[in-house]
């Protein structure tokens, strides 16, 4: 039997990919690739997003380490294509995450996935999406929403010969803090593929937002504590640890929240990589404004001495309180029944009284062995 016929689909019209090459290479309407990126840590790295299409009974298959969330994503990519007015006919589809050997989190690669599944199945030109990095969420109505890490991204893929960068619309003023970036960021994914085919995808403009600077904890209204407000000035000028002892309430996390307003400005590099750190851990506003000045973290040795002591003080009333509790009545068990209480025989001991018998045992129960 010749395997001709089946080697046809595998010919001379797939070729190798490269990720982080060419963004998007599509052979003969079956298999595609788009660009995309993912966060691990802070940082971010290529994943090229494989879909191949082929006849067969319908089925799903996502490989390449994926995480829950992102195997949960052919529900709202198929639910998010139909609703924008797309046809998806049954096949056995299969999306790669390459590399596999790194484990894929989030739920940015629902654009990607939907971009390549239509480009597999020939209603989406493939040299649309060429040079062009796509990342977003999709719902099931078609709109493209925020994701965590955008920033990390963008600063991944900048450069020289930076893709355009594809994003959701709430993700835009964080993006574009990186200055030498391209990007465009429809509300909807049957907007973007209008886009794509007429070749006029819009670029994204960001909101001029200017930072709110916190003036609840400002160094300059701290009355006294000369000798502490001098250390503290020292440590921010050499850039040095400090360390504060004392006992509760002597003033060390109020003197400790007022030591960033003293602190010089972030550089651009520093500002993008705390904002960065915001921005991967879902703290950032969609107002995307950049950090201007080092997020202070503090926690003190006697607040948790003096946490500790408060735990083990609560433990020793609630436990004198249980010693002290009175029984509950329901719980108590007289010593005694009552006179005019009936009396009641347990089953166990019925059958041994009824084998007892009224009548003076036999004489020879009596009788003397000899």
């Amino acid at each position: 039997m010749s395997i001709a016929p089946l080697l046809g689909r595998f010919g001379p019209m797939r070729k190798p990919m490269v990720p982080g090459g060419e963004a998007v290479v599509v052979i003969s309407g079956v298999l595609a690739a788009v660009r995309s990126a993912a966060v691990l840590g802070i940082d971010a790295h290529d994943i090229c997003v494989e879909v191949d299409v082929a006849p067969g009974l319908p089925h799903w298959t996502i490989v390449g380490l994926p995480a829950g969330e992102v195997k949960e994503s052919r529900e709202r990519v198929v639910a998010a294509l139909a609703n924008s007015g797309f046809d998806l006919p049954p096949r056995r589809i299969t999306v790669s995450l390459s590399p596999g050997d790194s484990r894929k989190v989030g739920t940015g690669f629902d654009l990607p996935i939907a971009i390549g599944l239509l480009i597999a199945m020939g209603q989406l030109d493939p040299a649309s999406v060429s040079d062009r990095v796509f990342l977003g969420e999709l719902g099931l109505d078609g709109a493209i929403r925020s994701v965590r890490g955008v920033l990390s991204v963008a600063r991944h893929i900048a450069g020289p010969d930076a893709p355009a960068f594809v994003l959701p619309p709430a993700n835009v003023n964080e993006a574009s803090l990186v200055r030498s970036l391209r990007l465009s960021a429809p509300p909807t994914l049957r907007d973007l593929v209008d886009a794509l085919g007429s070749d006029s995808l819009p670029p994204a403009r960001a909101e001029t937002i200017a930072p709110v600077l916190d003036d609840e904890a400002d160094f300059a209204d701290v009355v006294g504590q000369e000798s502490a407000k001098r250390a503290l000035e020292i440590a921010a000028a050499g850039a040095h640890a400090c360390l504060l002892i004392g006992p509760p309430g002597a003033g060390k996390t109020m003197l400790a929240r007022r030591l960033p307003s003293i602190l010089p400005a972030l550089t651009e590099e520093e500002a993008l990589e705390v904002t960065a750190i915001h921005s991967v851990a879902g703290l950032l506003s969609t107002s995307g404004v950049c950090a201007t000045m080092v997020c202070a973290r503090i926690t003190t040795q006697s607040s948790r001495r003096e946490r500790r002591r408060r735990k083990l003080s609560t433990r020793g009333q609630n436990q004198r309180l249980k010693s002290h509790r009175p029984p509950n009545p329901l719980q108590l068990k007289p010593l005694c029944p009552p006179p005019n209480a009936p009396r009641t025989i347990s089953k166990k001991r019925t059958p041994l009284l009824n084998k007892v018998s009224a009548k003076p045992p036999p004489d020879y129960l009596h009788q003397r062995r000899d």
